[in-house]
């Protein structure tokens, strides 16, 4: 819907925009609220306006996006002389309809400060020599209002929102969400997971649980719960629907169809079983053992702090280094830690080791090498997602600490041969399967 309705407003003059702009984002609001199950509140619209790139849904607001589309078609039909001002060096004299000043101060109050061209045109009344040709297009000015934003959204959000926005605006986070739904593939979300994932990905509580309320502890490791599932995503004694073996699985499907030797669980010094990957033909240097970890930059032990999650994969990937660097070489293996976040943004050893695949992959099934890392790399995030959204949609089921110890222990119990159905939302059931 977004192209026509772009393209609607490139044509229009200024006085049909807010009506029909307003129109439109109230369709659209509803739509979603339905397809999710639950009403969004201001900092949640402002996030599923925001393009994927920067941690959004990707649909944006008619409000903001409509003046800037009716400015760049304006200026598309000064460009080619369909309408002419009267003076020729001049955008807003009286009988240029196209660039009236109302619609300029419009757009700049939804482009940042930082942002000078439309400001210079208003107080200039005329293009500013400092107008290039990129600013006669509508994406770079789709992408100051996307930018302003996102200033708006960090401004309004504190502690754990301001944390998770700063992990979804990561380089690669958030291909999930533009999975298109292929089982062969293995790109695949129930409808349930997919609503669940969103809940959670846009900030809403799971459960009624108070925040940060240390009487309400996990049954399993005896830490403080959150109404978020955040400790529930990554609690180390909860062992089904894991995350690691996820990211494992998915990540021997891609060595594999690259051509890649590979085996998994590998034991070395008849002790230690720091290959969760084993590629016997990787490198001149010889083997090579891939030790997969996934951090939640959320989780309650890093204190909600943007500087930690920053840094957690870092962390993560020395960690792993010290514990089996050294046993590797040994026996003359090349070690390399597989980090990622719970998000999807992978540390620096592990976005290398993709890099490699993907020229592999690339090469053998004649693709772009820019297409074969966007699948791979979503193909990685939506196998870590559907863990979590099973994980999620468990907990989203309590009403209290007794609740989540039933679920969960049922979910153990039953989940390895059949089916579990749990109740969602009022009109549907989920079923919830352990594959």
């Amino acid at each position: 819907m977004q192209t026509p309705t772009t393209h609607l407003f490139k044509t229009l003059p200024e006085s049909y925009l807010d009506g029909l702009a307003s129109e439109v984002d109230a369709v659209i609001t509803d739509c979603c609220q339905r397809i999710v199950g639950f009403p969004f509140t201001e900092t949640m619209m402002l996030q599923l306006s925001l393009p994927v790139r920067l941690g959004g849904l990707g649909i944006p607001s008619a409000q903001r996006l409509a003046p800037v589309a009716s400015l760049v078609g304006g200026m598309a039909f000064w460009k080619f002389g369909l309408v002419r001002p009267a003076v020729p060096d001049t955008l807003l004299a009286p009988s240029a309809v196209w660039f009236p000043v109302s619609l300029l101060e419009k757009v700049c109050k939804y482009v940042p400060a930082s942002c000078a061209i439309p400001r210079l045109w208003l107080a200039n009344h005329q293009m500013h020599p400092e107008t290039s040709p990129r600013h006669l297009k509508l994406v770079w000015w789709s992408t100051q209002v996307a930018l302003m934003q996102h200033q708006e959204l960090q401004a309004q959000s504190r502690g754990r929102d301001l944390v998770r926005l700063e992990c979804q605006k990561q380089p690669h986070v958030g291909l999930w969400l533009q999975a298109m739904p292929a089982r062969t593939l293995w790109l695949e979300f129930t409808s349930a997971e997919l609503r669940v994932l969103l809940k959670w990905w846009l900030g809403k509580e799971l459960i009624s649980l108070p925040e940060n309320d240390s009487t309400t502890l996990c049954p399993f490791c005896s830490a403080p719960t959150d109404c978020y599932g955040d400790h529930f995503v990554c609690c180390k004694r909860v062992e089904f629907h894991s995350r690691h073996l996820a990211v494992v699985s998915s990540l021997t499907k891609m060595m594999d169809a690259s051509g890649l030797r590979v085996a998994n669980e590998v034991t070395v010094s008849n002790k230690k079983r720091p290959a969760d990957i084993f590629v016997s033909h990787w490198s001149d240097n010889g083997p090579l053992a891939v030790d997969v970890t996934v951090t939640h930059p959320l989780a309650p032990s890093l204190g909600m702090s943007v500087s930690a999650a920053r840094s957690a994969l870092e962390i993560k990937e020395q960690r792993k280094v010290q514990k089996s660097s050294d046993i590797c070489t040994e026996v003359g293996l090349e070690f390399a830690p597989f980090a990622l976040s719970i998000f999807g943004e992978l540390g620096r050893r592990a976005s290398d080791i993709l890099s490699t695949v993907v020229d592999l992959y690339a090469a053998k099934h004649d693709l772009l090498r820019s297409l074969a890392a966007f699948r791979l790399r979503q193909l990685i995030q939506v196998a870590l997602m559907r863990s979590v959204a099973k994980r999620l949609l468990i907990v989203c089921q309590a009403k209290g600490e007794g609740d989540v110890v039933l679920l969960l222990a049922c979910s153990w119990r039953r989940s390895q041969t059949c089916g579990v159905i749990y109740p969602f939302y009022p009109w549907c059931t989920c079923l919830l399967w352990s594959s």
